[in-house]
């Protein structure tokens, strides 16, 4: 059996446990000094404040009927031409208020072709913040735009979308509603190397046993990057949960509101089923999947206006020339 593991050097099982185990240990001469949270910038880190379980607050969810918009983007690969991909984007958006049903805009569906997986990720930011944007109108002052997401525009991305990430943020702000994104996984880790959401659960645990919690600050507030619009938290929403998520609050909003009654009020609306992740940002992922009918059939009209142009042959030799690999070893993974 081998494993890749530091720096993507192959090694046996128990030098793999022997890695972790020195990953764990509190004996390591980093632990000598509490761990900190790193950024990498352009080939470089950003070291945050030393981790200080003074800084984990138990979370209190605030009653309210403010409108919670969410937005969140899908994307499938319907075709593979090796050089290109031809893909589906599928956004939707929702508006949630405590007490009332939620309010589901329409969906927007797009195609693209990409050459990149940088190109594909950059497609789903835009479906989410131009949903975001059409859907302003719809909330008043006080209330929350959740996207599901870090407020971040890595440089890599092209400008506009950049532009478009601090337009919505802009637009909010003035409007007096509050940007936030929720992240499923982050890449956030401390100096050490282990996981910085996954550190503080553990810690978090034992500082507030049973509880909903919240840790701030992870930066100091002159330390972000540009391109980070919003500032980070680390978030157990209930106390049920066995997971904690990474929370971006709007920098804007931070510099004139309460973080504690940002994060109360959204923890409010948890979903009973799923506690410890605000029904908003589940519900509407739930609604931008696209399901296998929906594949098929826009694979099938993209082939029928393909054959009506006279260009289906042609398309169909470069799909086909990126299954030689599939038909010989079987379906990769």
């Amino acid at each position: 059996l081998t494993v890749a593991i530091e720096s993507s050097r192959l090694c046996g099982l128990e030098e793999l446990v022997d890695s972790l185990e020195r990953l764990y240990s509190e004996a390591r001469p980093s632990r000598l000094e509490a761990p900190r949270p790193v950024i990498s910038v352009e080939g470089g880190l950003i070291e945050g404040p030393p981790i200080d379980d003074g800084r984990f607050r138990e979370l209190r969810p605030i009653a309210n009927r403010k409108r919670f918009l969410s937005v969140d983007a899908s994307i499938k690969v319907l075709f593979d031409c090796g050089s290109f991909k031809v893909v589906v984007v599928k956004a939707a958006a929702a508006i949630w208020r405590w007490g009332s049903p939620p309010r589901r805009l329409p969906v927007d569906k797009r195609f693209a072709v990409v050459s990149s997986r940088l190109d594909a990720k950059e497609l789903l930011l835009k479906a989410e913040l131009e949903g975001a944007l059409r859907a302003v109108g719809e909330l008043r002052r006080g209330d929350y735009c959740v996207l599901d997401r870090p407020l971040m525009a890595v440089p890599a991305l092209r400008g506009g979308t950049r532009r478009l990430l601090e337009e919505l943020d802009e637009e909010l702000w003035r409007r007096g509603i509050t940007l936030m994104g929720i992240s499923k996984a982050s890449k956030l880790r401390l100096n050490t190397g282990e996981p910085l959401i996954g550190h503080l659960n553990y810690r978090g645990s034992k500082v507030l046993p049973g509880l909903p919690w919240y840790y701030y600050p992870v930066f100091k507030p002159s330390q972000y990057p540009p391109w980070y619009v919003g500032e980070v938290c680390v978030v157990k929403f209930s106390g049920d949960a066995e997971h904690a998520l990474r929370v971006d609050v709007s920098r804007r909003a931070m510099a004139e509101g309460d973080l504690e009654a940002f994060l109360g009020e959204l923890a409010f609306l948890q979903d009973a089923a799923t506690p410890g992740y605000p029904y908003p940002v589940r519900g509407v992922h739930e609604d931008s999947k696209l399901t296998r009918y929906e594949v098929e059939a826009d694979r099938a009209a993209i082939l029928e206006e393909l054959d009506r142009r006279g260009l289906l042959e042609r398309f169909m030799a470069d799909a086909r020339s990126t299954r030689v690999k599939e038909a010989i070893w079987g379906p990769l993974p």
